[in-house]
Parts: structure tokens; C-alpha cells; sequence
């Protein structure tokens, strides 16, 4: 159920916010719009970074796993260079 309530919010915003925005625009100006957008931002991160928990377990942490990162290589890592290793090598 809790999914349809976040889809349905998110659809009302994505027809709404124009909406708003046209108006305060044509009201105010576009400097309103643009530094209000900008606010919203600026508070959805502050939001994010007080608020959200973090979703990563204790045993996916970097330092939990850090001799499995140290096996590999750049060259694995590297697109460009694997491609052209099949490529050459062939």
C-alpha cells in the first residue's frame, strides 16, 4: 500500500509543480522560481543526510571487505583497456 501512496504523491507533483511554477514565474519572475527550486533541493539533501537511514549493512561496509577490493586490478577495472586487450591480443 505504501507504494501506491508514493507513486500517487509523485504523480501529483510531477503535474502540479509546473503548474505552481508557471504561475509563481509569471507572478514574481523567474529569479522566485529558480531560488525556490533551489531551496527544495538544498532541504531534500539536508533532509537525506539527517534523516534517511542507511541501507548498506554493517557486512557490505568497504572496511569489512577491503582485502576483496585490494584483488583488484586497474586493468580488470579499465573498459577501454579490456576491450583492447581482446582486441590486440586476438
Amino acid at each position: 500500500m505504501r507504494a501506491v501512496q508514493v507513486s500517487a504523491t509523485f504523480a501529483a507533483s510531477l503535474v502540479t509543480s509546473p503548474a505552481i511554477g508557471a504561475y509563481l514565474g509569471s507572478m514574481y519572475g523567474d529569479g522566485l522560481v529558480v531560488a525556490l527550486a533551489s531551496a527544495v533541493a538544498v532541504i531534500d539533501v539536508l533532509f537525506i543526510i539527517v534523516a534517511v537511514p542507511e541501507s548498506l549493512s554493517e557486512s557490505r561496509h568497504p572496511e569489512a571487505y577491503h582485502l576483496q577490493l585490494s584483488q583488484i586490478s586497474w586493468e580488470k577495472a579499465d573498459p577501454f583497456g579490456v576491450c583492447a586487450d581482446r582486441i590486440f591480443k586476438s
